[in-house]
């Protein structure tokens, strides 16, 4: 069947293209003038036929390229919609003759791959002859179209009877193996049985997996500074906070010492399970060293955070590659001043109505192959007027959403703070954090990553008139 077809397509072809440039050609000289570019598709489509069939038998009469020059047909016959301008009454009936051919041919793959052919076909003709309906109708030049559109029919039809003959003989094959395919499905039913006993043991190994991390919640959430705490410190504030999974790597650490009020928001390599040990690690050496060894210069937190993480991990030797980014800001009210250094983290500010970035160092926290030397550069912010702090992890702005499904970026991010800078600063966070729902077409969309966002209203203290 395979050669009788293939052989039958090409005297097919040949007539199918005739009729083509036939309507082509008297669709032009009846309502157009036939240009160049007409004449030179007339040729093409010519042609094709002739090297399809070529084609075809070269390869041993396989189906495949025969398939694959049915699909290119429809790319034709897409040309030739775009040249008679897209005239339902012209050119519909080849693209209905096609389409049932292909699908008659090789089913619905081939039909809808015949459609993206088409599609393509369309638009290239609309680059090159422009985008036009056409509703005239003369019935001479219709004539060849649904010419065309009779033979296929008939081609169709041979092409279903000669596929039921080799069905009614696959028939008997089938009856003959439905035996041996009934102890098939007695022995899937024992098999589907024993896959239920295992999905039930999983279900119960799932549960507990997810119990035990819902209580690492608990523990995660008592480790991160207490409410009064932070009250304390930055009595105007706000925490956008939301794990992508039961428990996560991002975390804010808040200490007060004598009169050096310090913050620092830290986003741990990944998420969920491994990204909260991370926090762990951090959160236990920045305690070590701010309140115990009472180190506060945040460039030198930054470098002993960055040497005890890569010793805890054994980096030099082992190859892993965990740490963290992480923005550290110390304030002293008394001296109006705020310094802040980064670890791949930056802080954005608005004083002045105006909102201004502070990028931090090319560095993490961890990672012992760096080429160069991990050192942390120290900025120092003035804050001589009302001053609002943001410190945050990357999971906000690598958000995808929105309309087109982009990512949120870092300037929209910025521009979103700056929008709403005239709100109360606590307001202000509960409009990030409804415009972020939002973002993602109201939650449905995929968390991409953790989300952490520390915001902090500085007020300096009146120097006393002398």
């Amino acid at each position: 069947m395979k050669n009788r077809l293939g052989s039958f397509i090409y005297p097919m072809r040949i007539m199918g293209y005739s009729f083509a440039i036939t309507s082509m050609l008297s669709f032009y000289y009846v309502f157009y003038s036939p240009t160049p570019i007409v004449w030179i598709y007339c040729a093409t489509i010519f042609i094709y036929p002739h090297i399809a069939f070529y084609l075809y038998k070269r390869s041993g009469f396989d189906r495949k390229v025969e398939f694959n020059t049915l699909v290119f047909d429809m790319f034709l016959i897409g040309l030739i919609s775009a040249f008679l301008k897209f005239s339902p009454i012209f050119a519909l009936p080849y693209v209905i003759a096609n389409s049932a051919s292909n699908f008659a041919s090789n089913g619905p793959r081939l039909f809808f791959q015949g459609l993206t052919s088409f599609a393509v076909g369309a638009l290239l003709g609309i680059l090159l002859v422009g985008f036009h309906f056409h509703y005239q109708y003369h019935v001479w030049v219709s004539v060849p179209s649904y010419v065309y559109l009779l033979l296929a029919a008939h081609y169709i039809g041979f092409i279903s009877y000669s596929k039921g003959s080799v069905l009614r003989k696959t028939k008997q094959l089938t009856e003959e193996q439905n035996v041996e395919l009934i102890q098939q499905k007695e022995e899937l039913e024992a098999l589907n049985q024993d896959i239920q006993h295992k999905h039930i043991e999983l279900s119960k190994a799932n549960k507990s997996i997810r119990d035990s991390i819902s209580y690492a919640k608990h523990i995660q959430g008592a480790i991160l500074p207490r409410t009064q705490v932070i009250q304390s410190v930055f009595p105007t504030h706000f925490i956008f906070y939301q794990p992508r999974d039961i428990v996560g790597g991002d975390f804010y650490w808040v200490y007060e010492q004598q009169n050096l009020q310090i913050l620092v928001v830290a986003d741990c390599t990944g998420h969920g399970v491994p990204g909260a040990f991370m926090s762990l690690i951090g959160q236990m050496f920045l305690e070590e060293t701010i309140a115990k060894q009472q180190v506060t210069n945040p460039a030198e937190v930054l470098e002993l955070m960055h040497q005890k993480v890569s010793r805890f991990l054994n980096q030099k030797y082992n190859g892993n590659r965990d740490g963290m980014d992480l923005a550290m800001v110390s304030y002293n009210p008394d001296h109006q001043q705020l310094q802040f250094a980064g670890a791949k983290s930056s802080i954005l500010y608005i004083q002045d109505g105006e909102l201004q970035k502070c990028k931090g160092c090319i560095f993490s926290i961890g990672h012992e192959n760096y080429s160069i030397p991990v050192t942390f550069e120290q900025h120092t912010i003035q804050v001589n007027q009302t001053t609002r702090l943001y410190l945050y992890s990357d999971g906000f702005q690598d958000q995808f959403g929105g309309k087109n499904k982009k990512r949120l970026g870092s300037k929209r991010f910025a521009k979103l703070l700056d929008d709403t800078q005239h709100l109360p600063l606590g307001e202000q966070g509960k409009k990030l954090e409804s415009f972020f729902h939002q973002w993602r077409d109201g939650g449905l969309d995929t968390q991409m990553d953790d989300v952490l966002v520390f915001g902090v209203e500085l007020e300096p203290k009146k120097r006393p008139i002398t």
